[in-house]
C-alpha cells in the first residue's frame, strides 16, 4: 500500500518537488504539443531504454499533438473506437556517452519544476568504469509556445574521458507504448543546416503531413545517420538541443516554419529564447495570484494553473482531458466546465469564453446529431475532437452535457454582463434546451419527471429516471435561459417553460428521501456524486446531510471517498473531493480547507493529481485536467465566495493561518477581489466591479462587522489599515 503524507514540499531557486511521492515524468506541453520529460530532463524512448527503462511501458512515450487521432482502429468488444487513437508523431531521447561507453545510466537525479516559468531543472551524475571522475550534468528543459522543445546541457564536472551527448529522433515503432502504436509513415531522413529531420504523412481521414527536426547550437556536431552527436563538452560549457515537430495544421508551409525556428535559435540564441519563454509564462500568471501559509498548497495552485494552460488549445477553445492518450484519449468532455469555473474565479474569463465559442461553432453538427435521434434542437455528443464530434455509441445516453454546455455559456455571460456575447450564444442555449425538453421531460397528471437516461454514474445497463444531476443542470440552465429571453426581449421556444421549470424542480425535490438526503435519481437508496448539485443551488435544504452521507472516511489513507458510483473502480477520485471542497467554500461550511488538504497529498513527485487513487494507493491517469481545474476552483471558492449579495472573504481558515494574500480572484458575477491578511486581520482589500451592471454587496470579513454597499460598473471599494 502506497502512503501519502501532507506537505513534504522541497523548494529551491529552480522550483519545487515532492521527493517522497511516486515518480512520474513531467508533462511538457503548450496546448498543442505534449511530451513527457523523464528523470534525465529529456524524453525517454522505449527503443533505447528497452527493459531497463525507469518508466512503466504503459506510460505514453513520444511526441503527441492535440487532436491528431485515427478513428479507424477497432476495439475488440465495442467496434470502431469512439474516442479514436492518438497518433504518436515522433520518438526521441538523449544518449549519454563517456569515453567509449555509450548510453550511460544517470545517477542520483534531482529535479525541480517551476510552474510559473514552465521550466524543469534536472541534475544528475554519470560514471564509467575506465575513469575515477564522475560527470555532473545540469539540464534545463522547457517547451515553447512555438512547437520547440529546448534542452540545455551544462557540464558541471568533467570525467577524464570526456562527455558527449547524442540525440535521437525517429518515428515511434516500439510496441511498448501505452496503446496501439499508431504513427505516421516516415519519408526519409534529411540533413539540415544543423542537425537532421524526417518528413512524415498520415491520413485518418484527416491528413497530417509534417516534419520532425532536431539540431543543436554547437557547430561541431557529428551525425552518423542515426544519432546526432555533440563534440566533447568541457567543464563549464554547454550544448543546447532543440526539437520541433510542425505539421500541416500548425502551418500551411510547415517546411518553411521549421527553417524559421532553426534560424531563430541560431540568430537569437538560447538566452533570448529562454527569456521569451519566461515572459510568456509571466503574462499568463499575472492574471491572478495566491500566496498561502502552507507552501505545498500554494505550489499546487500554481502547478494546476500550469496544467490548464498546457492542456488548452487557446486558438480553437478545445479543452480536452489531456493531450496524451492516457488522459481519456485527448477527448473533450463536459469536464471542460471545471476549467471554465477555475478560470472564472481566476480573472481569466477570456479563456472561458473561448470554450463557449468552441461549442457555438459546433451547433450545426449538434443539430445534425439531434435529427438522427429524431429530436428537435441540438444534441452535443458525449465527446468531441477539435474538428468534429466523436463516434459515441448509441448506448451513450448521458444528455446532461447539453445542459452543462448551456450553463457554461451562461456563467460566462453572468461574469461579464455582456449582452452582445449573450446574443451570440443564444441559439446554442435555446437549441440545447429544446433537445432536452423534447427528449427527457415527461408531464402526466400535472407532474413532471425526466425520462430514463444515464447520469454521472454513466451506467448504460441501469438507466435512471429523474436523474438528479441532469434535472439540476437542466433546470438551472432553463431558469437562466428565461432570464436571457427577458434581457434580449426574445420569445421562449415554448410558452409554458416557467411551468415546466417549476415541475422539474418539484420532481427533483421528490428525490430527497425521508432522512433529508438528496438521492441521485428517483427511487435511489444510496447517493453518488450525481447529487453534488449544491454549487448550483447553495441554499438547498439537503446539502449538509447529503455531503455527510457521501463522505466516507478512509482511515488507511486519511482521506475521504465521496464518489459512491457502483461501477467505478478506484478508491478516491480527486476531482470529486475538490468539487466538494469548492461547494463547502461557496456555502460557508467550516470543513472545506480540511477536505482540500486531505486530498491534495495525492500527487506524484511534481504535483500532478490523478483522476483516481487506485485500491493499492497507486495514482492513475495523471496529470488529470479535471482534478487540477477543480483544485483551482476549490481554492478560489474557499478564499472568496459569493452567495446572493453576500461576499465572504477568508472565512473558516485553518487556525494557524494568520498571513496570506491573493490578487484578482473573481466572483461568478464579476467582482474582482484582492486582499492581504496579517496576524489574522485583513489589512488591505480591493473590490472592483468588472460587470456592466451594478452589484449589491454584503461584505463579510473575519472578525469585523458586516458592511453593506453597492458598486456601479468599474467602481472600486478599498480598505487600508
Amino acid at each position: 500500500m502506497l502512503k501519502y503524507e501532507e506537505g513534504k514540499l522541497e523548494a529551491n531557486e529552480y522550483g519545487a518537488r515532492f521527493p517522497q511521492r511516486p515518480y512520474y515524468p513531467l508533462l511538457a506541453a503548450n496546448g498543442t504539443d505534449a511530451i513527457l520529460l523523464g528523470l534525465g530532463g529529456f524524453p525517454d524512448d522505449p527503443n533505447w531504454m528497452c527493459y531497463s527503462s525507469q518508466l512503466p511501458f504503459r506510460i505514453n512515450l513520444g511526441w503527441y499533438k492535440t487532436a491528431r487521432k485515427d478513428y479507424s482502429y477497432s476495439h475488440r468488444r465495442y467496434g470502431p473506437s469512439c474516442y479514436g487513437t492518438s497518433i504518436c508523431l515522433a520518438g526521441l531521447t538523449t544518449i549519454l556517452t563517456v569515453g567509449k561507453e555509450r548510453n550511460l545510466a544517470i545517477r542520483n537525479p534531482r529535479q525541480y519544476f517551476d510552474p510559473k516559468k514552465r521550466i524543469l531543472t534536472t541534475s544528475f551524475g554519470l560514471r564509467e568504469s575506465r575513469g575515477k571522475k564522475a560527470a555532473e550534468i545540469k539540464v534545463t528543459s522547457f517547451i515553447t509556445d512555438e512547437h520547440l522543445l529546448v534542452e540545455r546541457y551544462e557540464v558541471l564536472a568533467e570525467p577524464e574521458n570526456g562527455i558527449r551527448f547524442g540525440f535521437i529522433l525517429d518515428t515511434p515503432h516500439s510496441p511498448d507504448l501505452y496503446e496501439l502504436c499508431v504513427h505516421p509513415e516516415k519519408i526519409g531522413h534529411e540533413k539540415m543546416e544543423r542537425g537532421f529531420c524526417f518528413r512524415y504523412k498520415y491520413s485518418s481521414p484527416e491528413i497530417y503531413d509534417g516534419i520532425a527536426a532536431t539540431w543543436t547550437d554547437h557547430p561541431g556536431s557529428e551525425y552518423n545517420g542515426e544519432i546526432d552527436y555533440s563534440p566533447v563538452i568541457a567543464k563549464g560549457k554547454a550544448v543546447t538541443h532543440y526539437v520541433a515537430v510542425v505539421d500541416s495544421y500548425d502551418a500551411e508551409d510547415y517546411s518553411t516554419e521549421i527553417k524559421r525556428l532553426l534560424r531563430k535559435t541560431v540568430d537569437a540564441g538560447y538566452d533570448s529564447i529562454l527569456e521569451e519563454h519566461i515572459k510568456s509564462g509571466k503574462k499568463y500568471f499575472s492574471a491572478s495570484s495566491v500566496t498561502l501559509p502552507e507552501k505545498d498548497l500554494e505550489y499546487l495552485y500554481d502547478y494546476s494553473n500550469y496544467i490548464l494552460k498546457a492542456t488548452f488549445d487557446s486558438g480553437s477553445g478545445f479543452m480536452p482531458m489531456g493531450i496524451l492518450p492516457g488522459n481519456w484519449h485527448n477527448g473533450m468532455f463536459w469536464d471542460c466546465w471545471f476549467a471554465s469555473m477555475a478560470w472564472l474565479g481566476s480573472n481569466r474569463d477570456e479563456e472561458s469564453k473561448k470554450i463557449s465559442c468552441f461549442y457555438k461553432n459546433k451547433l450545426k453538427d449538434a443539430q445534425e446529431v439531434a435529427k438522427k435521434l429524431q429530436c428537435g434542437g441540438a444534441r452535443y455528443a458525449w465527446t468531441s475532437n477539435r474538428a468534429h464530434f466523436e463516434l459515441n455509441p448509441e448506448n451513450v445516453i448521458q444528455f446532461h452535457n447539453n445542459a452543462v454546455i448551456a450553463l457554461q455559456c451562461l456563467q460566462v455571460y453572468k461574469f461579464t454582463g455582456d449582452k452582445e456575447f449573450l446574443s451570440e450564444i443564444f441559439d446554442l442555449l435555446e437549441q440545447s434546451l429544446i433537445f432536452l425538453t423534447e427528449r427527457l421531460v415527461r408531464i402526466e397528471n400535472g407532474q413532471a419527471c425526466l425520462a430514463e437516461c444515464a447520469g454521472l454514474d454513466e451506467s448504460t445497463s441501469d438507466k435512471k429516471g429523474t436523474d438528479t444531476w441532469t434535472s439540476a443542470t437542466y433546470s438551472k440552465a432553463l431558469e437562466s435561459y428565461l432570464e436571457a429571453c427577458a434581457k434580449l426581449q426574445r420569445k421562449p421556444f415554448k410558452s409554458n417553460l416557467s411551468e415546466i421549470l417549476s415541475m422539474v424542480k418539484e420532481a427533483m425535490a421528490r428525490n430527497i428521501d425521508e432522512d433529508g438526503i438528496l438521492q441521485s435519481f428517483a427511487g435511489g437508496m444510496q447517493p453518488h456524486w450525481g447529487s453534488l448539485i449544491f454549487h448550483l443551488y447553495p441554499e438547498h435544504p439537503a446539502l449538509s446531510k447529503t455531503i455527510e452521507i457521501l463522505s466516507h472516511y478512509d482511515m488507511e489513507l486519511d482521506s475521504y471517498n465521496s464518489h459512491e458510483v457502483a461501477c467505478y473502480k478506484g478508491r478516491i477520485f480527486t476531482w470529486t473531493e475538490f468539487w466538494i471542497a469548492a461547494i463547502l467554500g461557496m456555502t460557508g461550511k467550516p470543513e472545506g480547507w480540511m477536505r482540500l488538504r486531505k486530498c491534495a497529498k495525492f500527487t506524484d513527485c511534481f504535483g500532478s493529481f490523478p483522476e483516481r487513487v487506485f485500491y493499492d494507493g497507486e495514482l492513475l491517469k495523471q496529470p488529470f485536467m479535471t482534478s487540477h481545474a477543480s483544485y483551482v476552483w476549490a481554492v478560489n471558492s474557499l478564499l472568496v465566495s459569493r452567495n446572493g449579495d453576500r461576499l465572504t472573504i477568508c472565512a473558516n481558515l485553518p487556525e494557524r493561518w494568520l498571513d496570506l494574500s491573493f490578487e484578482n480572484l473573481t466572483t461568478p458575477d464579476g467582482l474582482r477581489v484582492s486582499a492581504k491578511m496579517k496576524g489574522g486581520i485583513i489589512t488591505e482589500l480591493e473590490i472592483v466591479n468588472m460587470n456592466v451592471e451594478k452589484r449589491d454587496i454584503l461584505l463579510m470579513l473575519p472578525g469585523e462587522d458586516k458592511k453593506k454597499f453597492f458598486l456601479k460598473s468599474k467602481e472600486r471599494f478599498e480598505i487600508r489599515h
